[in-house]
């Protein structure tokens, strides 16, 4: 496979080290599968034969088969009037599994509100942060924090002197008592302390105005760095939890080789003293560090390893200081660390960096790191834009499966021609249509040079109409597409030939919104009602999203195939797309494959397409699809055990639904996900027939 790029440690870190750890999961076998289909599957599908037998016997079994054998006379198999027949039980079903689940969230939207923010805390956090005391009771804390209380004007421009007080008192308030704090306040501003003033631990730094606070606030700290182990920012106003001190020292004991600790938080709701709007965090990820201000405001980092770098201070270039001190120890090969707790309460909402000083940022960190790219402004305050320059355009083989649809098809192409892209490679599987339209439409298309027709004449398989695709393919990146994609903005093609080129990177996919504008696919997360499902569905995709999931470039577990883009060597090298898998989840199971094999998958914000979802092989609601789906789901299960229960780039506390992210009830697993951690402990066993599943249909193999 493609090593990763070895001059930029954060990638090292979010890449081959996946790669090391998944190394030794044993994914199931198709000799396995067939073994438990047959052994499994073949007993329930007895069972429900008898079962039938038993339910139906008598009056009701003959009026059963009368009612089946009038059907077959009036409306034989494969005729018209049969297809008509199914046609209108298939909407019927649709509609009525529709409504029940819309129904069934609509019950479960209730049920989560009512676990709000409020009982979370009460419930949840509270266990949490003394599990972690339990867990890492033979080491405790370990070293000691100095907290550097920046000026209230320059964050935070109408603060007063109570704000810096209620800082203040929630530092004298820690349950952990090696801390010290440097306030730094212009000379001539006059501050009363009140009691605070007699805490040995709490100093005044006076500064002129225009003087670099952090320079001086880092030489106080430099001076003694055996006393000051850890280091962080607070601006007036925000307040740490009680126990912030306590839980950042804990996995300081736990982590020795980190160099930056970060944690999530919410806002303090000054009139009622409430917390709200909680902000639970990913794990750190290159890409959307680089572009966002991921980190927020509740982070420590390591003293002796920031004087190496050169220290803290204000850039002459007026890029933004704390970035350029992440990304200096990033590229040092130092760990960055999430702690999936609320340690800070801000004391408004979340103030945005200005996009100018994240653009030089962004550019010192890729100088630094030997990568090529153009880094511009961002859509949204706080954020910019990475694009990777690119010396070559290599050709494209897109792989579009098809049945029927002729205008979607049309659509679809028209986008790919209007991309103007040098070299490139249409090839349409056609499985099945019976349109004149459609065959005019493949005569016109091939006619264009662009465009082969190949035939797939067996059952359809997504899987293996595109690894059928894919051996004829003959370019050096492969874009796995969906006829129902079209385009919204020119450069979408560009973007993601850009990003696929970068070393190290497997699957990269954009965003898709559906006609409206509603957000379809932002990025597949893990653990979502016991399955996969898509971050922000139906979320507005001209808004930053929630944690700017919308508004930047970022690393995820897996994307959509309905627009997937890698290349061909990685796509042979992982095993093509896994053939069990014929209509579901074997997208996920390609985009797991790459990261076991040391890629990172990429979602593409700025990437937009519409998509038509299921336009052509329709939703999975009849009762044969919904069979293969749910035999399929079991396969995807045992084949990744508990890879796929918790994903690193979403939090554990939330759960996605409707247009925003949901808290769950009760406790969850917290510290290295499953996928992180493969090398460490000894992997799943692919394949436990001595727990049979109970609910699989009898599909065939």
């Amino acid at each position: 496979m493609n090593e990763i790029d070895g001059r930029f440690s954060p990638w090292r870190q979010s890449g081959s080290s996946l790669s090391r750890e998944l190394s030794q999961s044993a994914p199931m076998t198709p000799a396995d599968f067939k073994a438990w289909q047959r052994d499994t599957l073949g007993q329930l599908h007895l069972q429900c034969q008898l079962r039938w037998e038993e339910h139906l016997s008598g009056a009701d079994r003959d009026l059963f088969l009368r009612f089946y054998n009038v059907r077959e006379k009036l409306f034989p198999a494969g005729s018209v009037r049969r297809r008509f027949l199914d046609t209108i039980r298939d909407v019927l079903t649709g509609l009525y599994d529709r409504l029940t689940q819309i129904h069934r969230d609509r019950q479960l939207s209730r049920r989560t509100m009512k676990y709000g923010y409020p009982a979370w805390i009460r419930e949840v956090e509270t266990q949490v942060m003394a599990r972690a005391k339990t867990d890492h009771h033979d080491t405790g804390p370990i070293g000691s924090v100095t907290m550097v209380v920046a000026p209230g004007q320059e964050k935070c421009g109408n603060q007063t002197t109570s704000d810096l007080l209620g800082t203040l008192q929630s530092l004298e308030e820690q349950s952990f008592s090696k801390w010290s704090a440097l306030v730094v306040v212009e000379s001539t501003k006059k501050v009363e302390w009140g009691a605070h003033c007699r805490d040995p631990r709490i100093q005044m730094l006076r500064v002129e105005p225009g003087e670099d606070w952090r320079l001086l606030a880092w030489r106080t700290i430099s001076n003694k760095v055996h006393q000051h182990h850890w280091f962080g920012l607070i601006h007036p106003g925000n307040r740490l939890h009680c126990q912030a001190m306590e839980q950042f020292l804990l996995r300081a004991g736990q982590s020795p080789k980190a160099g930056i600790l970060f944690a999530d938080e919410d806002e303090l709701e000054h009139r009622r003293g409430q917390r709200v709007n909680p902000w639970f965090k990913p794990d750190f990820d290159p890409e959307s560090f680089l572009e966002t201000q991921a980190l927020g405001s509740s982070w420590l980092m390591r003293t002796e390893l920031v004087q190496k770098t050169g220290g803290w201070q204000l850039d002459p270039s007026g890029s933004e200081p704390e970035q350029d001190l992440l990304w200096s120890l990033v590229n040092d090969g130092h760990m960055v660390e999430h702690i999936h707790q609320v340690l800070l309460h801000r004391g408004g909402p979340i103030e945005y960096h200005l996009s100018e000083p994240m653009v030089l940022s962004a550019r010192k960190a890729l100088k630094r790191s030997g990568r090529n790219a153009v880094v511009t402004a961002g859509l949204f305050p706080g954020t910019c834009e990475v694009r990777p320059v690119q010396d070559k355009r290599p050709r494209i083989s897109v792989l579009i499966p098809n049945c029927d649809q002729p205008d979607m098809l049309k659509s679809c192409t028209d986008s790919l021609f209007a991309t103007k892209y040098p070299d490139l490679e249409i090839l349409i599987i056609e499985n099945g249509s019976r349109g004149t339209a459609i065959r005019e439409l493949y005569q016109k298309l091939v006619q264009t040079g662009m465009v082969r027709l190949l035939s797939w004449d067996k059952p359809f398989n997504y899987s293996a109409v595109n690894n059928h695709a894919a051996r004829h393919a003959t370019g050096e990146l492969l874009l796995l597409l969906n006829n129902d994609i079209t385009a919204i903005v020119p450069d979408w093609l560009e973007r993601m030939v850009e990003q696929t080129l970068e070393p190290g990177i497997g699957a990269v996919g954009p965003t898709l919104v559906y006609p409206d504008g509603r957000t379809q696919h932002a990025g597949c997360v893990f653990g979502v009602e016991d399955s996969v499902g898509h971050r922000l569905r139906f979320a507005d995709s001209n808004t930053r999203g929630y944690g700017d999931f919308l508004a930047v470039t970022r690393q995820i577990s897996a994307v959509t195939g309905a627009c997937l883009m890698l290349t061909k060597k990685a796509y042979f090298e992982v095993g093509e797309m896994d053939e069990y898998l014929g209509l579901t989840f074997n997208d996920i199971d390609l985009c797991l494959k790459l990261t076991r094999a040391g890629l990172r998958n990429i979602y593409l914000a700025r990437a937009k397409l519409i998509h038509h979802e299921c336009v052509t092989r329709g939703q999975d609601l009849t009762p044969a699809k919904r069979a293969r789906m749910n035999c399929e789901l079991e396969y995807f299960r045992r084949k990744w055990g508990k890879l796929v229960e918790l994903d690193p780039f979403h939090s554990p506390y939330l759960t996605s639904m409707f247009n925003s992210l949901w808290l769950k009830p009760g406790i969850p697993t917290l510290g290295k996900p499953p996928i992180a951690s493969m090398g460490t402990q000894a992997p799943p066993n692919a394949l436990d027939l001595s727990h049979p599943a109970t609910e699989l249909p009898n599909v065939a193999a």
